[in-house]
Protein backbone atom coordinates (compact mmCIF):
# COMPACT_ATOMS: atom_id res chain seq x y z
CA UNK A 1 0.00 0.00 0.00
CA UNK A 2 1.40 3.38 -1.01
CA UNK A 3 1.51 5.89 1.86
CA UNK A 4 2.24 9.55 1.16
CA UNK A 5 2.45 12.46 3.58
CA UNK A 6 2.20 16.11 2.62
CA UNK A 7 3.47 18.95 4.81
CA UNK A 8 2.46 22.31 3.35
CA UNK A 9 4.07 24.36 6.13
CA UNK A 10 7.24 22.55 7.28
CA UNK A 11 9.71 23.99 9.76
CA UNK A 12 13.24 23.52 10.99
CA UNK A 13 12.86 22.91 14.74
CA UNK A 14 15.62 24.46 16.86
CA UNK A 15 15.73 23.00 20.37
CA UNK A 16 17.67 24.39 23.31
CA UNK A 17 17.42 25.20 27.01
CA UNK A 18 18.28 27.97 29.45
CA UNK A 19 18.55 28.11 33.21
CA UNK A 20 15.90 30.80 33.66
CA UNK A 21 13.77 32.88 31.30
CA UNK A 22 14.36 36.59 32.06
CA UNK A 23 13.24 39.59 29.94
CA UNK A 24 15.45 42.33 28.52
CA UNK A 25 18.82 40.55 28.86
CA UNK A 26 20.86 38.22 26.69
CA UNK A 27 20.03 34.64 27.52
CA UNK A 28 22.85 32.14 27.02
CA UNK A 29 21.26 29.01 25.62
CA UNK A 30 22.73 25.53 25.60
CA UNK A 31 24.04 24.02 22.35
CA UNK A 32 20.98 23.62 20.10
CA UNK A 33 19.79 20.52 18.30
CA UNK A 34 17.98 20.61 14.97
CA UNK A 35 15.09 18.46 13.78
CA UNK A 36 12.92 18.51 10.66
CA UNK A 37 9.41 19.53 11.69
CA UNK A 38 5.88 19.75 10.39
CA UNK A 39 2.93 17.40 10.68
CA UNK A 40 3.41 15.19 7.63
CA UNK A 41 7.19 15.12 8.00
CA UNK A 42 6.87 13.94 11.60
CA UNK A 43 4.36 11.29 10.59
CA UNK A 44 6.72 9.91 7.94
CA UNK A 45 9.57 9.94 10.47
CA UNK A 46 7.51 7.95 12.98
CA UNK A 47 6.32 5.50 10.32
CA UNK A 48 9.98 4.93 9.39
CA UNK A 49 10.67 4.00 13.01
CA UNK A 50 7.78 1.55 12.70
CA UNK A 51 9.47 -0.05 9.65
CA UNK A 52 6.89 1.42 7.27
CA UNK A 53 8.05 3.57 4.34
CA UNK A 54 6.12 6.57 3.11
CA UNK A 55 6.65 9.25 0.50
CA UNK A 56 7.41 12.56 2.22
CA UNK A 57 6.32 15.63 0.24
CA UNK A 58 7.07 19.20 1.32
CA UNK A 59 8.14 22.61 -0.06
CA UNK A 60 11.86 23.26 0.30
CA UNK A 61 13.07 26.85 0.38
CA UNK A 62 16.30 28.55 1.42
CA UNK A 63 19.00 27.13 3.66
CA UNK A 64 16.42 25.93 6.19
CA UNK A 65 14.66 23.86 3.55
CA UNK A 66 17.97 22.32 2.48
CA UNK A 67 18.81 21.43 6.09
CA UNK A 68 15.43 19.69 6.45
CA UNK A 69 16.07 17.67 3.29
CA UNK A 70 19.54 16.64 4.49
CA UNK A 71 18.20 15.57 7.87
CA UNK A 72 15.42 13.52 6.27
CA UNK A 73 17.84 11.84 3.86
CA UNK A 74 19.99 10.96 6.87
CA UNK A 75 16.94 9.21 8.34
CA UNK A 76 16.54 7.36 5.01
CA UNK A 77 13.12 8.80 4.22
CA UNK A 78 11.73 8.80 0.69
CA UNK A 79 11.56 12.55 0.20
CA UNK A 80 9.98 14.58 -2.57
CA UNK A 81 10.89 18.25 -1.99
CA UNK A 82 9.13 20.91 -4.07
CA UNK A 83 11.73 23.63 -4.58
CA UNK A 84 10.47 27.15 -3.89
CA UNK A 85 12.03 30.60 -3.57
CA UNK A 86 10.20 31.17 -0.26
CA UNK A 87 12.39 30.29 2.73
CA UNK A 88 11.15 27.44 4.92
CA UNK A 89 10.30 28.73 8.38
CA UNK A 90 12.01 28.00 11.69
CA UNK A 91 10.46 27.13 15.05
CA UNK A 92 12.27 27.59 18.37
CA UNK A 93 11.63 25.32 21.34
CA UNK A 94 13.17 26.36 24.67
CA UNK A 95 13.09 24.49 27.98
CA UNK A 96 13.57 26.52 31.16
CA UNK A 97 15.68 24.28 33.39
CA UNK A 98 14.60 25.98 36.61
CA UNK A 99 10.89 25.25 36.16
CA UNK A 100 11.00 22.59 33.40
CA UNK A 101 8.50 24.75 31.51
CA UNK A 102 8.62 24.46 27.75
CA UNK A 103 8.29 27.50 25.49
CA UNK A 104 7.45 27.01 21.81
CA UNK A 105 7.89 29.88 19.34
CA UNK A 106 6.20 28.99 16.04
CA UNK A 107 6.82 31.21 13.02
CA UNK A 108 4.32 31.70 10.18
CA UNK A 109 4.81 30.20 6.74
CA UNK A 110 4.96 32.27 3.58
CA UNK A 111 2.58 32.27 0.63
CA UNK A 112 3.93 29.55 -1.68
CA UNK A 113 2.21 30.76 -4.83
CA UNK A 114 0.00 29.10 -7.44
CA UNK A 115 2.85 27.28 -9.18
CA UNK A 116 3.56 25.21 -6.08
CA UNK A 117 -0.07 24.13 -5.63
CA UNK A 118 -0.48 23.34 -9.34
CA UNK A 119 2.57 21.08 -9.22
CA UNK A 120 1.33 19.48 -6.02
CA UNK A 121 -2.06 18.69 -7.58
CA UNK A 122 -0.33 17.17 -10.61
CA UNK A 123 1.68 14.87 -8.35
CA UNK A 124 -1.40 13.82 -6.36
CA UNK A 125 -3.20 12.80 -9.56
CA UNK A 126 -0.31 10.42 -10.26
CA UNK A 127 -0.65 8.54 -6.95
CA UNK A 128 -1.41 4.83 -7.09
CA UNK A 129 -5.00 3.78 -6.26
CA UNK A 130 -5.99 2.27 -2.89
CA UNK A 131 -3.30 4.00 -0.88
CA UNK A 132 -3.23 6.46 2.02
CA UNK A 133 -2.63 10.20 1.67
CA UNK A 134 -1.97 12.22 4.84
CA UNK A 135 -2.06 16.02 4.88
CA UNK A 136 -0.92 17.22 8.27
CA UNK A 137 0.14 20.46 9.90
CA UNK A 138 -0.76 24.11 9.76
CA UNK A 139 -1.50 25.82 6.44
CA UNK A 140 0.41 28.91 5.27
CA UNK A 141 -1.44 31.97 4.08
CA UNK A 142 -3.23 32.20 0.75
CA UNK A 143 -3.67 28.53 -0.07
CA UNK A 144 -6.31 27.89 -2.79
CA UNK A 145 -9.91 27.88 -1.58
CA UNK A 146 -10.60 24.63 -3.42
CA UNK A 147 -7.43 22.94 -2.09
CA UNK A 148 -9.12 20.27 0.01
CA UNK A 149 -12.03 19.80 -2.41
CA UNK A 150 -9.74 19.05 -5.35
CA UNK A 151 -7.60 16.65 -3.32
CA UNK A 152 -10.65 14.93 -1.82
CA UNK A 153 -12.23 14.43 -5.25
CA UNK A 154 -9.00 12.96 -6.63
CA UNK A 155 -8.62 10.61 -3.67
CA UNK A 156 -12.22 9.47 -3.94
CA UNK A 157 -11.80 8.69 -7.63
CA UNK A 158 -8.72 6.57 -6.89
CA UNK A 159 -10.02 4.94 -3.66
CA UNK A 160 -7.28 6.64 -1.65
CA UNK A 161 -7.91 7.12 2.07
CA UNK A 162 -7.46 10.86 2.71
CA UNK A 163 -6.41 11.67 6.28
CA UNK A 164 -6.16 15.30 7.40
CA UNK A 165 -4.84 16.87 10.59
CA UNK A 166 -5.09 20.65 10.56
CA UNK A 167 -6.95 23.44 12.35
CA UNK A 168 -8.82 26.72 11.95
CA UNK A 169 -10.24 27.60 8.54
CA UNK A 170 -8.36 24.70 6.96
CA UNK A 171 -10.24 22.26 9.19
CA UNK A 172 -13.53 23.90 8.21
CA UNK A 173 -12.67 23.40 4.54
CA UNK A 174 -11.66 19.80 5.20
CA UNK A 175 -14.89 18.61 6.82
CA UNK A 176 -16.93 19.78 3.84
CA UNK A 177 -15.39 16.97 1.80
CA UNK A 178 -16.16 13.73 3.67
CA UNK A 179 -12.52 12.72 4.11
CA UNK A 180 -11.61 9.34 5.56
CA UNK A 181 -10.28 10.61 8.90
CA UNK A 182 -9.50 13.85 10.73
CA UNK A 183 -7.60 14.24 14.03
CA UNK A 184 -8.79 17.28 15.96
CA UNK A 185 -8.18 17.91 19.65
CA UNK A 186 -10.81 19.38 21.97
CA UNK A 187 -9.64 22.96 21.32
CA UNK A 188 -9.83 22.53 17.56
CA UNK A 189 -13.37 21.12 17.77
CA UNK A 190 -14.33 24.07 19.98
CA UNK A 191 -12.93 26.57 17.46
CA UNK A 192 -14.75 24.76 14.67
CA UNK A 193 -18.06 25.55 16.39
CA UNK A 194 -17.11 29.02 17.60
CA UNK A 195 -16.69 27.95 21.23
CA UNK A 196 -13.88 28.83 23.65
CA UNK A 197 -13.84 25.50 25.48
CA UNK A 198 -15.93 22.34 25.44
CA UNK A 199 -16.82 19.72 28.01
CA UNK A 200 -15.85 16.13 27.25
CA UNK A 201 -19.43 15.16 26.46
CA UNK A 202 -19.98 18.18 24.20
CA UNK A 203 -16.75 17.60 22.26
CA UNK A 204 -17.68 13.96 21.68
CA UNK A 205 -21.28 14.77 20.77
CA UNK A 206 -20.16 17.36 18.21
CA UNK A 207 -17.66 14.91 16.75
CA UNK A 208 -20.39 12.26 16.49
CA UNK A 209 -22.62 14.73 14.66
CA UNK A 210 -19.90 15.43 12.07
CA UNK A 211 -19.73 11.72 11.32
CA UNK A 212 -23.50 11.18 11.29
CA UNK A 213 -23.96 14.12 8.93
CA UNK A 214 -21.51 12.48 6.51
CA UNK A 215 -19.04 15.37 6.68
CA UNK A 216 -16.20 13.00 7.65
CA UNK A 217 -16.02 9.21 7.89
CA UNK A 218 -13.91 8.84 11.05
CA UNK A 219 -12.60 11.13 13.78
CA UNK A 220 -9.58 10.54 16.00
CA UNK A 221 -10.42 12.94 18.82
CA UNK A 222 -7.57 13.63 21.23
CA UNK A 223 -7.36 15.30 24.62
CA UNK A 224 -3.76 14.79 25.71
CA UNK A 225 -3.23 12.80 28.88
CA UNK A 226 -7.00 12.55 29.38
CA UNK A 227 -7.51 10.17 26.49
CA UNK A 228 -8.38 9.65 22.85
CA UNK A 229 -11.52 8.53 21.04
CA UNK A 230 -11.96 6.90 17.65
CA UNK A 231 -15.41 7.77 16.36
CA UNK A 232 -17.21 6.30 13.37
CA UNK A 233 -20.88 5.80 12.46
CA UNK A 234 -20.83 2.32 13.98
CA UNK A 235 -18.75 2.66 17.15
CA UNK A 236 -16.96 4.90 19.61
CA UNK A 237 -13.76 3.63 21.23
CA UNK A 238 -11.91 5.30 24.09
CA UNK A 239 -8.46 4.72 25.57
CA UNK A 240 -6.74 6.67 28.32
CA UNK A 241 -2.95 6.85 27.91
CA UNK A 242 -0.81 5.12 30.53
CA UNK A 243 0.84 7.38 33.11
CA UNK A 244 4.46 8.12 32.13
CA UNK A 245 7.25 10.56 32.94
CA UNK A 246 6.55 13.24 30.33
CA UNK A 247 9.68 15.05 29.08
CA UNK A 248 8.18 16.89 26.09
CA UNK A 249 4.88 16.99 24.24
CA UNK A 250 6.33 18.26 20.94
CA UNK A 251 5.36 15.89 18.14
CA UNK A 252 3.07 13.78 20.33
CA UNK A 253 -0.01 14.62 18.26
CA UNK A 254 1.79 13.86 15.00
CA UNK A 255 3.04 10.58 16.46
CA UNK A 256 -0.48 9.66 17.54
CA UNK A 257 -1.71 10.14 13.98
CA UNK A 258 1.26 8.15 12.66
CA UNK A 259 0.24 5.30 14.97
CA UNK A 260 -3.28 5.42 13.56
CA UNK A 261 -1.95 5.45 9.97
CA UNK A 262 0.22 2.44 10.81
CA UNK A 263 -2.80 0.59 12.19
CA UNK A 264 -4.91 1.44 9.13
CA UNK A 265 -2.15 0.28 6.77
CA UNK A 266 -1.83 -2.99 8.71
CA UNK A 267 -5.61 -3.57 8.63
CA UNK A 268 -5.90 -3.41 12.42
CA UNK A 269 -9.31 -3.39 14.07
CA UNK A 270 -10.55 0.11 15.00
CA UNK A 271 -9.81 -0.69 18.63
CA UNK A 272 -6.19 -1.59 17.87
CA UNK A 273 -5.80 1.42 15.56
CA UNK A 274 -6.67 3.59 18.55
CA UNK A 275 -4.37 1.61 20.84
CA UNK A 276 -1.44 2.05 18.45
CA UNK A 277 -2.24 5.76 18.14
CA UNK A 278 -2.19 6.22 21.92
CA UNK A 279 0.99 4.15 22.25
CA UNK A 280 2.87 6.19 19.63
CA UNK A 281 1.73 9.54 21.03
CA UNK A 282 2.64 8.53 24.57
CA UNK A 283 6.03 7.15 23.51
CA UNK A 284 7.00 10.51 22.01
CA UNK A 285 6.39 12.26 25.34
CA UNK A 286 9.21 10.13 26.78
CA UNK A 287 11.73 11.97 24.56
CA UNK A 288 13.45 15.34 25.03
CA UNK A 289 12.68 18.39 22.87
CA UNK A 290 11.28 17.57 19.45
CA UNK A 291 12.79 14.08 19.32
CA UNK A 292 10.17 11.55 18.22
CA UNK A 293 9.25 8.16 19.64
CA UNK A 294 11.35 5.02 19.74
CA UNK A 295 9.75 1.93 18.19
CA UNK A 296 10.58 -0.26 21.19
CA UNK A 297 8.72 2.16 23.47
CA UNK A 298 5.74 2.23 21.08
CA UNK A 299 5.57 -1.54 20.88
CA UNK A 300 5.93 -1.94 24.65
CA UNK A 301 3.15 0.57 25.34
CA UNK A 302 0.90 -0.96 22.68
CA UNK A 303 1.26 -4.44 24.16
CA UNK A 304 0.56 -3.12 27.65
CA UNK A 305 -2.46 -0.99 26.85
CA UNK A 306 -5.35 -3.11 28.01
CA UNK A 307 -7.79 -3.00 25.13
CA UNK A 308 -9.68 -6.27 25.33
CA UNK A 309 -13.43 -6.25 24.69
CA UNK A 310 -14.53 -5.91 28.30
CA UNK A 311 -12.29 -2.93 28.97
CA UNK A 312 -13.27 -1.48 25.59
CA UNK A 313 -16.93 -1.53 26.62
CA UNK A 314 -16.19 0.06 30.00
CA UNK A 315 -14.13 2.75 28.32
CA UNK A 316 -16.89 3.41 25.82
CA UNK A 317 -19.29 3.90 28.68
CA UNK A 318 -17.03 6.57 30.20
CA UNK A 319 -17.88 9.06 27.47
CA UNK A 320 -21.42 9.34 28.82
CA UNK A 321 -20.32 10.37 32.32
Amino acid sequence: MQITTITINPALDINSSIDCLVPEIKLRCKTPSYNPGGGGINISRVLKRMKLNSGTWFPEGGYTGKIISRLLIKEELLICPFHTNKATRENINIVENKTKNQYRFCMPGEDLGKAFYNLLFEKIVQLEPNGILVISGSMPSHYPEDFFTKISNTCESKSIKLIVDTSGDALKHTIANNVFLIKPNFQEIAELYGEITLSKKKAIDLSKSLVKEGRVKNILLTNGKFGAWLISKETVFFIKPPSVNVKSTIGAGDSALAGAVYGIAQNYTPQNILAMSVAAGTATTLQEGSTLCDWEDVNHLFLNINHDNDVEKRNRDQIHE
